[in-house]
């Protein structure tokens, strides 16, 4: 537990008292399962926690590691500021050794305060009216953030300020240190046929050791079921190259197989090593179809391993009633992840919010793939068929609000927190596609983002926009990533799933299509939403379990239509849980399942036929 207290939020010191409260971590202040609970903090306010700790006396070197603190985050020891750290979904570490070991002698004990700045979407509002706020950046308010906003409601949900994961301290050790690692099938159709194949182990470096001492490079050993398969070293600190003789036991959802690995930092003659990291991986080959064999709009398939595979996905928000966007605990979520992969689907899309490492970690062993956004921020452009969005297209030249603007500070925000986000993820298997942009919030220099993801995303597919603002057709011949992505709740325009993709006036070529959102089939649960007079849905709602049965399977079946009527690669359904005034969940908010697991593997034997059954091609 930390002692809270709330200031003001331009340039105070550190107050001098924390009489507000106290709050437990990893919980944000405005989850009940905080203990503190305070319903809003606002972006005038600035929340101050406090704890004070022991540092064993052996310790010669001392790191704070935060895994995660929505927005900004100043870290003091002893009320001297170490550093500031802004981005709410990646974790950082701060060498405390300095503040620990004072001029008079070592401390015992001291004082760590965390100064919080979350302005969360101030100024930067969700519209759905004219002026919209993407004829130029938001001014304020445009850090990336998802769905939290002041003032939640329709889409949109609570905000979340503080540390939501973990805090700790470790001994840490002399040199540089690594703080995760990774590895890369290089060849992939190689590795398909059964031959030796290459694998390249990388690591992500700790910012707070500081650099690596001349001479050091990576080594690394790869090891099956506990025997040794593969041995290499790098050049440099970074990453090593090693062979992996026999075949390939290759990661799937069906078969979710996982090599062990050690990376150690050592130096050029082998005489010592420095930190080393034991980590597990899967070796997959993601790809794309070829021309010589695709669908009726020239559209591909994405291929795992080389085939064809339908991945049948549930949109997860990452809320919880009692602790907003952190699990309750580690064991409920390892419990709602093999609730998922017991109802039959193969693929979580991590919806506008990012997970802690757990949840990628129990997704590899389990065998669900992820599809991974990135939380959106700054302002939205307008469906274009929205009223709104063409009667503001007509003061400005078409096709003028595909992209927003960005002020310096917020393009600059982008593009550190993208790529802490990659660095983050990167070592699990289970993220096989990053998701950059959704419904156009925050979409700005979009084959920009695609062309780095391309070069640093670690071969991962890329779906540049999901929903709707596609703009491969304003970069004709440009790289517009691997998927074309559409949102459909048979509304407006599409009316049903018949014709989704042949009616979108969209290029598919090269590219392989995905169903990003869909279904949202609403239930009600008495004694089980949040504020009842206020709950809805995307799709039809039920008023019964068995109603809600049988609309998915109904749903199922007009969905199978469109499997055999274009080749569709995945489908996402909106969405496992209900969310704060959102009742279109699997499950109610509080995990309560609404339909019975057969009725969900039903569902998802329908989809997995029909894409066995039919692969619609182009009629040349």
């Amino acid at each position: 537990n930390a002692h809270v207290t709330l200031a003001t939020a331009e340039g105070a010191p550190p107050p001098g008292g924390f009489e507000d409260g106290m709050l437990e971590v990893p919980f944000p202040a405005e989850a009940v399962g905080s203990g503190f609970a305070r319903s809003r903090v606002s972006e005038f306010e600035a929340l101050w926690l406090r704890r004070e700790v022991d540092v064993p006396a052996e310790w010669s070197r001392i790191l704070l590691h935060v895994e995660a603190c929505d927005w900004e985050c100043s870290i003091y020891v002893d009320r001297r500021l170490l550093g500031t750290h802004r981005g709410g979904y990646d974790g950082f570490t701060f060498d405390v050794t300095d503040a620990v070991l004072a001029e008079w002698g070592r401390k015992a004990r001291v004082e760590i305060l965390i100064r919080v700045l979350d302005p969360t979407d101030n100024g930067c509002e969700y519209a759905v009216t004219t002026p919209v706020p993407c004829v130029q950046c938001c001014k304020t308010g445009w850090q990336p953030r998802g769905k939290q906003s002041l003032l939640p409601g329709f889409i949109m949900y609570s905000a979340a300020t503080g540390p939501w994961q973990t805090i700790w301290l470790e001994e840490g050790s002399g040199g540089c240190r690594i703080r995760s690692a990774s590895a890369r099938l290089l060849d992939g159709p190689v590795a398909l046929a059964g031959a030796p194949t290459r694998v390249r182990v990388e690591v992500h470096l700790e910012d707070a050791a500081g650099p690596c001492a001349i001479g050091t490079r990576l080594r690394s050993v790869v090891r099956w079921e506990g025997a040794e398969v593969a041995r290499g070293e790098g050049i440099g600190p970074f990453s090593a190259s090693l062979e992996i003789s026999g075949p390939v036991h290759f990661w799937s959802p069906d078969q979710p197989a996982l090599y062990s690995g050690t990376a150690s930092l050592c130096d050029f003659a082998g005489e010592w090593c420095g930190d080393t990291v034991d980590f597990d991986f899967g070796l997959r080959w993601l790809s794309i179809s070829g021309a010589e064999d695709v669908g009726p709009q020239q559209e591909r398939e994405l291929l795992l391993n080389g085939r064809r595979l339908l991945q049948h996905g549930v949109l997860h928000q990452a809320y919880w009633p009692e602790s907003l966007i952190s699990p309750p605990s580690h064991d409920v979520l390892a419990e709602e992840v093999q609730q998922i992969k017991d109802a039959g689907f193969n693929l979580v899309r991590v919806h506008a919010a990012v997970m802690p490492a757990l949840f990628y970690h129990l997704c590899d062993r389990l065998g669900l793939m992820v599809w991974q956004d990135f939380p959106g921020g700054d302002g939205r452009a307008l469906p274009i068929w929205d009223a709104e969005r063409g009667a503001v297209e007509g003061h400005y030249p078409a096709m003028a609000l595909e992209e927003i603007g960005r002020s310096e500070e917020s393009e600059a925000s982008y593009w550190v927190e993208l790529q802490a986000l990659v660095s983050g993820l990167s070592s699990f298997t289970s993220v096989v596609c990053w998701v950059p942009f959704n419904e156009a919030w925050g979409q700005f220099s979009t084959m920009k983002v695609v062309r780095w993801l391309r070069e640093f995303g670690g071969g991962r597919w890329i779906n540049a926009a999901s929903g709707w603002n596609d703009v491969a057709d304003l970069h004709p011949g440009e790289d517009a990533g691997d998927i074309a992505d559409i949102h459909h709740y048979e509304g407006p325009p599409f009316s049903n799933l018949s014709g989704t993709f042949s009616s979108w006036p969209l290029p598919f070529v090269n590219r392989s299509l995905a169903l990003g959102e869909y279904g949202g089939l609403g239930l009600p649960v008495d004694g089980h939403e949040i504020t009842p007079e206020l709950s809805w849905a995307y799709g039809v709602v039920s008023s019964t379990a068995e109603e809600l049965a049988a609309a998915l399977l109904a749903l199922a079946d007009r969905l199978a239509g469109l499997l055999c009527e274009s080749r569709v690669s995945a489908v996402v359904y909106t969405q496992w849980n209900d969310v704060e005034t959102e009742v279109n969940g699997l499950t109610t908010y509080d995990r309560l399942m609404k339909v019975s697991p057969e009725t969900l593997h039903e569902f998802a034997r329908l989809l997995f036929d029909a894409h066995k059954r039919c692969k619609p091609r182009c009629e040349k």
